[in-house]
């Protein structure tokens, strides 16, 4: 049966108001255990998955239909999934989540209680071909071409217009039933998406996919990209500065209610990275042919985060060996070694935080908080800001709706700065 059979079922719609929403094909389906992660992994900077349970038959009504891959002989297009989450503090609904059901079944312990997972289609840029040369391309040239050929693989748009770049807006005690949104300042995010990369680069079908095209264009120009569920689909978000929202604990007269939070701060974390570039391409042309040859030079840059230097008394503590690059220019060199040392110093921190259900959060937001246990903040005066890894939402049939949080030491972009970069010969 397909999507379009079931818009003459009575929609469920519950009297009162639930924690999520569910949407099957634009069907509305009665959720049970609901989870959905947000995580820090795979080709984009995170993407999404979920697994739901939903009751069928329910109040007489057959669910299972809204589903075409349950008869796959009969199915002509993927199914698609829409999850909006409720918000404990602004009594509205964040949509969440968009994507692909990817497996629908029975749970096998009760047969009115059936289950599905479905992915972002984030997950999908590993298995679709790159075939493009890009010389002298700006960001969005890039983007542009990647929401290309996602749009034909998707069964929605896939936007990559800087229009779509959405913020929630923050809404004390709103009723509104979907947050609106708000497109935050794009002045910076302009400046860098209109660069032109001066390194060359071609993908080839046998080797590379869309994720090659993404980690290219994210190394090069120091931009963050994922994927953020819109009203008609997906937006290709892009930003220059991955911060996305701030949010404070409840006894910061903050509003995520921290109900635990065991992550530590690591004292002594990474501080300084090299990068080594490749060496410099001397174009020229013979006849109508033309001709790249490697120089004798190639750009070394370092990079160093200024406070976690001077905290470990000025001594460089430093992550990975040397890493190589295939950029050519300072500027490309200059942007790699920031994003990997950001990355090096992230990973040296990690810990948990469980807090009241709260839609609006996504990883990259920051947290201010104290450490937590049994509901009671430490003694200490001085809180500590972390960056969000991973999300879960943690939706059951019974019980408080939580969202659990994986967190680190956040690392603001500003605070690390490229101290030396130069010519070496090869």
């Amino acid at each position: 049966m397909n999507a379009a059979s079931t818009t003459s079922v009575e929609p469920h719609s519950p009297n009162r108001r639930t924690p999520s929403r569910i949407f099957v094909n634009d069907r509305r389906i009665p959720a049970g255990d609901v989870d959905i992660h947000m995580r820090k992994e795979g080709p984009l900077d995170f993407t999404r998955y979920v697994e739901c349970e939903f009751a069928s038959p329910f109040r007489g009504e057959d669910y299972v239909n809204a589903f075409q891959g349950v008869t796959p002989d009969e199915q002509d297009s993927f199914d698609i999934a829409t999850i909006d989450v409720g918000d404990h503090v602004t009594n509205g609904y964040t949509r969440i989540f968009r994507g692909i059901v990817t497996g629908v079944g029975n749970t096998g312990e009760n047969t009115r209680m059936w289950s599905f997972r479905a992915q972002g289609p984030g997950h999908l840029l590993s298995n679709i071909p790159a075939s493009k040369t890009f010389r002298g391309a700006s960001s969005q040239d890039i983007l542009n071409y990647v929401a290309s050929e996602l749009n034909e693989k998707v069964p929605f748009d896939v936007a990559a217009d800087i229009e779509a770049i959405e913020t929630p807006l923050s809404q004390q005690g709103t009723t509104t039933d979907l947050l609106r949104y708000e497109i935050p300042p794009l002045t910076n995010w302009l400046s860098k998406n209109t660069d032109l990369l001066s390194t060359p680069k071609t993908f080839q079908a046998n080797k590379h996919t869309l994720a090659d095209v993404v980690n290219w264009i994210k190394e090069k120009t120091d931009i963050y990209v994922w994927l953020t569920p819109t009203e008609n689909g997906v937006a290709l978000t892009s930003v220059e500065e991955a911060q996305y929202n701030h949010h404070r604990a409840h006894y910061l007269n903050g509003e995520l209610y921290i109900e635990n939070n065991d992550a530590l701060s690591e004292l002594r974390p990474v501080n300084t990275q090299v990068v080594k570039g490749a060496a410099k391409q001397s174009r020229f042309e013979v006849g109508d042919f033309e001709v790249n040859s490697p120089s004798d030079t190639y750009v070394e840059a370092k990079a160093r985060h200024t406070e976690l230097y001077q905290r470990a008394g000025e001594v460089e503590l430093h992550g990975e060996t040397t890493v190589a690059s295939d950029a050519e220019s300072k500027r490309e060199v200059s942007n790699e070694v920031r994003r990997i040392l950001k990355e090096q110093i992230e990973g040296t921190t990690a810990g948990d935080m469980q807090c009241l259900l709260r839609g609006p959060i996504t990883p990259f937001d920051t947290v201010e908080a104290l450490p937590v246990c049994n509901g009671k903040p430490s003694n200490t005066d001085q809180s500590l800001t972390y960056e969000v890894s991973r999300v879960h939402h943690k939706i059951r049939g019974t019980g408080i709706p939580k969202t659990e949080l994986n967190v680190g030491l956040h690392v603001d972009d500003r605070d690390i700065e490229v101290v030396n970069s130069w010519e070496k010969p090869a």
